[in-house]
């Protein structure tokens, strides 16, 4: 009997499952394309390696952590043998309905995560709406070293998805962009990246501790005539608004069709 258990256990299927095993409070089994893989997860995560529908069979809740076009096949193998299970769903697009639609009348915990859960500064969004409070506990008390957890309505994780799900790839890509810049200025690459990392983590704990808005904490550091506005005006006239706008919405975009197909 698992507790957990990951059908599907690649980058993020296993970034979830290493953290619950960590937790050292729940047994874990995962299960991947091929036997191969499925021992190389176990390796990765610290979990048990099993199979599709011993996992099925066996665990109390199960991560659907597959592609969004894998779900038919994977659901249709598993079904029948979904008994007092929590269904928790990692795929992108796919809605609670669709999942129940295939699998039956079973509760579901949709969620979309990021990738930082690897270092336990991730964020993970979830819908449980008719999933009992205790099951709901155990979730959140299994997933609480992957980072900050938040409730929010299912109709609102695609758009979620494409702020922190798809987010840390448009920092990452903010991060190589600023260091550049600082190494055309004549600082060494390496120290180039780590201070504008720092950086983006230090301001990022600014506006998590309360200290005000963005808007107002970027007008604290911006004297009047000093050298930090003029930065700001630049980067303002590049119309950064609009291509945060459209970056979000090519990922929302893509997150609806996927799961439409």
């Amino acid at each position: 009997m698992f507790d957990f258990g990951f059908i599907g256990c690649g980058h993020m299927g296993a970034i979830l499952a290493a953290a619950i095993v960590k937790t050292g409070r729940y047994s874990v089994g995962v299960s991947n394309a091929t036997e191969e893989l499925t021992k190389s997860a176990a390796q990765k995560t610290g979990a048990t390696p099993s199979d599709n529908l011993t996992l099925a069979k066996s665990s109390r809740f199960l991560v659907l952590a597959v592609r969004p076009q894998d779900l038919s096949p994977v659901i249709a193998e598993i079904s029948p043998y979904l008994k007092d299970t929590v269904i928790i769903s990692v795929l992108a697009g796919v809605t609670v309905e669709k999942i129940k639609d295939a699998a039956g009348d079973v509760p579901v915990i949709r969620i979309m995560p990021n990738t930082p859960a690897t270092v336990g500064e991730g964020v993970i969004l979830y819908s449980a709406k008719g999933v009992n409070k205790d099951c709901v506990d155990t979730f959140l008390d299994a997933f609480s070293l992957t980072g900050s957890l938040f409730a929010m309505d299912e109709k609102d994780i695609d758009a979620g998805c494409a702020v922190s799900g798809c987010g840390p790839a448009f920092v990452y890509r903010f991060i190589e962009h600023f260091a550049d810049a600082g190494n055309a200025l004549g600082i060494d690459k390496d120290l180039a990246v780590r201070l504008a990392a720092q950086t983006v983590l230090g301001a990022a704990k600014m506006v998590l501790s309360g200290e005000g808005t963005p808007d107002a904490l970027c007008n604290e550091v911006c004297s009047p005539g000093g050298a930090t506005i003029e930065g700001v005006k630049t980067m303002d006239a590049s119309d950064i608004a609009d291509v945060m706008k459209q970056t979000l919405a090519s990922s929302f975009n893509r997150t609806k069709e996927l799961g439409k197909n």
